[in-house]
């Protein structure tokens, strides 16, 4: 495997690791691969943008309802039907 190869990530997965993310911590070479692809793809780049931002809406709605739970395959769901708009 060449060095670009280890290093360039596909759109598909950059957006896995920015869900990824939100939700644990990457290694060391995911976050530099991430990085490096948000550096020059906008698409990706306002992907995450939008991403945290649901992300921060979902917390906000889950500290003023403690009763509502939304586990992380809810949260994927909204995202994915976001992604078909």
């Amino acid at each position: 495997m060449s060095t670009m190869n280890y290093i360039a990530l596909s759109c598909k997965k950059a957006t896995e690791l920015v869900e990824k993310k939100q939700v644990s911590k990457l290694s060391f070479i995911e976050n530099i691969q991430l990085k490096l692809h948000l550096n020059i793809c906008k698409t990706c780049k306002e992907y995450e943008s939008k991403s945290i931002f649901i992300e921060s809406i979902l917390e906000k709605m889950q500290q003023n309802k403690p009763n509502l739970e939304l586990d992380n395959n809810i949260k994927t769901q909204i995202l994915n039907k976001l992604e078909e708009n």
